[in-house]
């Protein structure tokens, strides 16, 4: 797989402007107790159930890692391993990871402050999406002050201040984003 993906690297890997690695986990429910590492985990959709955390990254158009977990795995814990794994990776694929090119955008389960301080020390660009029910995050949402901007017909974003995590210092810009969705009849 590796020599397809350098052979076909002008299909997926664009010279210019930005590159994005998208990593995100899922549940995936399982039937049976024959799937190995399949527990009884966190299941949003079907608790009780057995299940299995699957993480894919993508680059430009291909899926470029993809790996199932116990259901118990939570992304605040695999990241650091993951993102070591993705960079052995890229540089067996020629694609300098130091290049300011290179945006890790990281799915809301991976969100901690260990791994937001993880990506920040070893100077790797990212986005993600923090949770609307933390702490740190409510008094933006509440504030009244806050100058929202149309985004799309049907979203605003309001640019709060940089926020500081306390244990660690590291300090965050933090953009609010509201989407209004349309109400089923």
């Amino acid at each position: 797989n590796l020599e397809l993906l350098k052979e076909q690297k002008t299909y997926w890997y664009y010279k210019r402007g930005l590159l994005f690695i998208d990593l995100d986990m899922n549940t995936k429910s399982v039937e049976g107790r024959q799937i190995q590492n399949a527990v009884l985990g966190y299941n949003r959709k079907h608790p009780g159930r057995l299940c299995l955390q699957w993480s894919v990254a993508h680059l430009g158009k291909i899926a470029l890692y993809s790996k199932l977990h116990k259901g118990t795995a939570s992304g605040k814990t695999i990241l650091q391993t993951q993102v070591k794994h993705l960079e052995k990776l890229l540089t067996k694929l020629d694609v300098a990871i130091e290049t300011k090119r290179l945006i890790w955008r990281l799915d809301c389960g991976y969100f901690s402050e260990n791994n937001l301080v993880f990506m920040n020390k070893n100077r790797r660009r990212f986005i993600t999406r923090i949770p609307k029910n933390l702490k740190i995050v409510q008094p933006y949402w509440k504030d009244k002050n806050l100058q929202w901007k149309l985004y799309s017909k049907n979203s605003k974003y309001a640019n709060a201040e940089l926020i500081t995590f306390p244990d660690s210092q590291l300090e965050v810009r933090l953009i609010l984003l509201k989407v209004s969705r349309k109400k089923k009849i």
